[in-house]
């Protein structure tokens, strides 16, 4: 289990949840030396219900065959995944997180992150890489009810329980710290939020390795400023990528809209990494299986 910042955070009053990482087959696992380039994705999948509400609806595992359809076009090789279900009714009580994981051939971990008619709702992981540790940290949650009544019914949902999923992955011997999230909704909560979260990627950074992804839909535009804390400690996927000529450039706005799928106007989905990794690409896909695009980052590992 993580020490340090993380355990101050836990005395703090953020909840650390332990729960073993799940198994994947056994012909997933890779050789015995990192691999030189590997391809993440963040993927808000709606729980697989985003078809629900038109006429292409047909069954809850024919939406999450879609998306596994999606990633395995891609080529990702990590998947951090928000809006997850698990035993709930509105989804069929199916275990999102292992139906996706054994379509994909993944080992993979659910995180949860509130009690949701009869099951869970919460984020997940899937990963070609076995992963060797995963813990749930609850981040910070208002009590929007007692401090702003006046939102009458709204104040319960703009103070969900958020998390951040927080797990090791054995890379082929090089560990990587993987993070995963799904903030709140408002830029007081996600102010605190982001500071928890860059309080545990000062602590991997002081791992061995130092090699950190942190992935979600963080619910803020890019010119948001309570993003600063993790640019200030991770490189944001969309900035200063190479071109064809190798000069470093930011993505256009226009091309990192991810929300609403079928009409985007707005970036709310990221990927930051640790200089262990170089940014070669990224990519946001033009697929509708989920009210959010994915998000897909083709990295380089830096000796």
């Amino acid at each position: 289990m993580m020490t340090g910042k993380l355990t101050s955070l836990v005395a703090a009053g953020a909840m650390l949840l332990l729960v073993p990482p799940a198994e994947a087959p056994a012909q997933q696992d890779a050789g015995t030396t990192p691999p030189q380039e590997i391809t993440v994705m963040s993927y808000n999948i709606m729980v697989g219900m985003w078809h629900t509400r038109t006429s292409e609806y047909e069954s809850m595992e024919e939406n999450l065959q879609g998306i596994v359809e999606i990633i395995e076009e891609s080529g990702a090789d990590i998947v951090l995944f928000q809006e997850v279900d698990n035993g709930a009714r509105r989804t069929d009580e199916l275990d999102q997180a292992r139906w996706l994981g054994e379509a994909l051939g993944f080992h993979y971990h659910y995180a949860p992150a509130i009690e949701f008619q009869g099951g869970e709702y919460g984020v997940a992981m899937a990963s070609r890489w076995p992963i060797v540790e995963a813990e749930t940290v609850k981040l910070f949650n208002p009590d929007y009810a007692t401090t702003h009544p006046e939102w009458g019914l709204d104040a319960g949902r703009y103070h969900e329980q958020r998390v951040v999923q927080v797990a090791k992955i054995d890379m082929d011997g090089m560990p990587v710290t993987l993070m995963n999230t799904h903030l709140g909704l408002t830029q007081h909560q996600r102010q605190i939020q982001i500071a928890q979260m860059a309080a545990i990627v000062e602590e991997a950074l002081l791992l061995p390795d130092g090699a950190v992804i942190l992935g979600g839909d963080i619910n803020a535009e890019p010119d948001a400023i309570e993003i600063k804390p993790l640019r200030d400690r991770l490189r944001d996927a969309y900035l200063m990528i190479p071109d064809e000529r190798g000069v470093p450039r930011n993505i256009p706005f226009r091309d990192r809209m991810t929300f609403r799928s079928d009409d985007p106007r707005t970036c709310i989905d990221y990927i930051f990494v640790s200089d262990r990794f170089e940014v070669l690409e990224t990519e946001v896909l033009d697929v509708t299986a989920s009210d959010h695009r994915p998000v897909v980052t083709r990295l380089r590992i830096v000796d």
